[in-house]
């Protein structure tokens, strides 16, 4: 229970001071606040509470054995890092310095992804408690930073929705990044035999969200829906394979909900 605890009450404070609900309000912008034509439904941003919930479990968690091993020797002051850098983001975007919270929001996506690939390959779960409280906010997290990459390029670098009709310009980037997330869901379903479930959700939970708030220009609607569907059908996929192989060890499928960990 004592090993390591500095950087264990310093996961603590983190959380404490850097996550929270801030975020949700943050990423989804009042009245008065930039919105652009990717900007989601209100109710798409509660994934936030889910992630948020998980990582409490993750700061509980580091004090069992298991959590040791995982969170503290797995994950190490990345936590900290990246809690600092989520805080120092959602302060940007919320006081409307959309550029530089653009390139931060960047830089946490790519510290997302580090414990994202080491969750995969070097510490996958080897207990349910693992599984759920270190791979799978990750695995959650890492979907949702892809997406407030592309939601924060389109604020930073659009205009806004509020005072603007779309261009054929913005029409075109939306519908490219409404693409790209959709494949990007379907490169979680595909990147093992099993996939990532939980990645591939939070991408069409976001298109869901963008198809329901975005009721013109039409193309955004209608390419959101078909990306919703798109993502729908690799969570699908990798439920099928799931399913059908409860008890493949092999390509890293200890964790079925969490992207091929082996």
């Amino acid at each position: 229970m004592t090993q390591r605890l500095p950087l264990k009450i310093l996961n603590v404070l983190v959380f404490v001071f850097f996550f929270g609900s801030n975020i949700y309000s943050v990423a989804y912008p009042g009245a008065h606040e930039k919105i652009s034509y990717l900007t989601p439904a209100r109710y798409a941003f509660y994934v936030w509470t889910l992630i948020n919930a998980l990582l409490l479990g993750t700061v509980v968690f580091q004090f069992t054995d298991a959590g040791l091993e995982s969170v503290i020797e797995g994950i190490g002051f990345r936590f900290a890092i990246i809690g600092v850098l989520n805080g120092l983001w959602a302060s940007l975007y919320h006081h409307g310095h959309y550029i530089i919270a653009f390139i931060l929001i960047g830089v946490l996506a790519l510290a997302i992804s580090t414990v994202y690939w080491d969750m995969k390959n070097r510490f996958p779960p080897k207990t349910t408690g693992q599984a759920l409280f270190v791979s799978l906010p990750f695995s959650l997290w890492h979907a949702y930073s892809v997406f407030l990459v592309c939601l924060s390029g389109t604020v930073a670098f659009s205009q806004d929705k509020h005072t603007h009709v779309a261009t054929l310009g913005t029409k075109a980037l939306v519908v490219i990044l409404i693409g790209f997330l959709a494949f990007t869901a379907v490169g979680y379903a595909f990147q093992s035999q099993k996939g990532d479930m939980a990645g591939a959700a939070v991408i069409a939970w976001m298109l869901l969200g963008v198809y329901t708030n975005q009721p013109h220009p039409k193309v955004i609607h209608w390419f959101a829906l078909t990306g919703f569907i798109i993502s729908l059908l690799a969570i699908l996929k990798a439920a099928f394979f799931t399913a059908r192989s409860p008890s493949l060890t092999d390509d890293g499928e200890r964790a079925p909900l969490i992207a091929g960990s082996d």
